[in-house]
C-alpha cells in the first residue's frame, strides 16, 4: 500500500499508472479497503479539530460537565459523519468520472478506474486533512493539493481509459466543478477582510 501510494503521488506519468493498474491487487476491493481506512482517518482528524476547540473559559461545575458532554457528542458525530461523508463522496465522484470517461470512449473497467483513483486520492486526502491543523497557510496548501490531484487524475485516465489528452483533462477536472466556487469565495472573503478597515 505504502509503496503504491508513494509511486502514484510522486511519479505522475501515464507509465506509472499503467504499471499500477496491471498489478494483481488492482481491484475495486482494494480501493474500497483503502478508502474506508482513509475515511476513518479523516473522521478522526475532524473529531480532533472539534476537541481542539476546547471548552468555554467560564465553563465550571455543572455547566462545565454539560459542555464537556456536548463536546464529546459533537466529537463522536464528527468522527462518524465525516467518515461516512468521505466514503460516499469518493465513490460518488469516482462514478461520475467513470461515466464521463465512458461517454468519451474510455475503455477501462470500473474496478480498475476506482482503484487507480484511490492510489493517489487516498494518501492525498490524509495529507489534506492534516493540513487543516496548519493556520492560514494550510488552506492554500490544500488548494494546491486539490489541483495536483487533478494532474494525477489526468495521467491516470490516459492510462486506464486510453483517453486522448483533452478528454482525459475534462474527466480529471470533474472535482474542480464544485471546488473552484469554494476557492473563489475563500479568496473574496480573504481579500475583503484585508481591504476593509476596522471600524472605530
Amino acid at each position: 500500500m505504502g509503496r503504491t501510494w508513494i509511486n502514484a503521488t510522486t511519479r505522475p506519468s501515464e507509465a506509472t499508472f499503467e504499471r499500477e493498474a496491471s498489478k494483481p491487487y488492482a481491484s475495486l476491493t482494494t480501493a474500497f479497503v483503502w478508502v474506508i481506512i482513509v475515511s476513518a482517518i479523516v473522521g478522526i482528524i475532524g473529531a480532533i479539530n472539534v476537541l481542539a476547540g476546547g471548552l468555554p473559559a467560564d465553563a465550571e461545575g455543572a455547566l462545565g460537565d454539560i459542555a464537556l458532554a456536548g463536546s464529546g457528542i459533537l466529537m463522536a458525530l464528527s468522527l462518524v459523519g465525516l467518515s461516512v461523508f468521505q466514503l460516499v463522496l469518493f465513490f460518488a465522484v469516482a462514478s461520475v468520472m467513470f461515466l464521463l470517461a465512458r461517454m468519451f470512449g474510455g475503455t477501462g473497467a470500473y474496478g480498475k478506474h476506482v482503484y487507480i483513483i484511490a492510489t493517489f486520492a487516498a494518501p492525498l486526502t490524509v495529507v489534506i486533512g492534516a493540513m487543516s491543523f496548519v493556520p492560514v497557510l494550510g488552506t492554500y496548501l490544500i488548494y494546491a493539493l486539490v489541483f495536483y490531484k487533478t494532474v494525477l487524475a489526468f495521467h491516470a485516465f490516459k492510462a486506464v481509459h486510453d483517453l486522448p489528452p483533452v478528454k482525459a483533462a475534462l474527466v480529471a477536472s470533474v472535482p474542480l466543478v464544485y471546488f473552484i466556487p469554494f476557492l473563489l469565495l475563500k479568496l473574496i472573503a480573504d481579500y475583503s477582510s484585508v481591504a476593509t478597515p476596522p471600524l472605530g
